[in-house]
């Protein structure tokens, strides 16, 4: 489950780069469309904890956890080591450090859909389904609304 953020009427943001309707999981630069709404991921490399290990170090100079268990990792509940700082893994050999990373992850979505207002209470703002757009008319006829109102979106 994500987490939407309304940031104002026409973006909203996600503290994950996963699509709930698709599936799919973006990855960092990606830009994609849903519906009427314009997406985009970002993620970021974020360090937890440098570990002083015995052997790690031979395979590995880093590992990257996901951002789902990154507060065990930093609390040491999941691959506990001994958490050293970058002045002390400057001084050993780099055989012996390991560097543990999450990536972050951010995307927003925002819609190009250009949104009536103001419109006259004679008149209804109906959107067109398919075409990201809406029609306003007059209530009683269907016919185009002979009252002025505005438009607002982001393009």
């Amino acid at each position: 489950m994500s987490v939407l953020v309304t940031t104002n009427a026409q973006c909203m943001a996600s503290m994950s780069c996963k699509d709930d309707v698709t599936g799919v999981h973006y990855n960092d630069g990606d830009k994609w469309s849903r519906g009427c709404m314009d997406c985009s991921c970002s993620q970021t490399k974020r360090l937890l904890k440098i570990c002083h290990t015995m052997f790690l170090g031979y395979f590995t100079p880093e590992l990257v956890f996901p951002n789902t268990i990154a507060e065990e990792v930093m609390s040491n509940t999941i691959l506990p080591c001994k958490i050293i700082d970058e002045a002390k893994a400057a001084t050993l050999p780099s055989q012996r450090v390991v560097r543990i990373y999450t990536n972050d992850e951010f995307s927003s979505c925002c819609s190009s859909l250009f949104t009536p207002v103001g419109v006259h209470e004679d008149c209804v703002a109906n959107m067109v389904e398919g075409e990201c757009r809406y029609e306003v008319v007059n209530v009683e006829t269907g016919a185009e609304c002979e009252h002025p109102y505005g438009m607002i979106g982001k393009k």
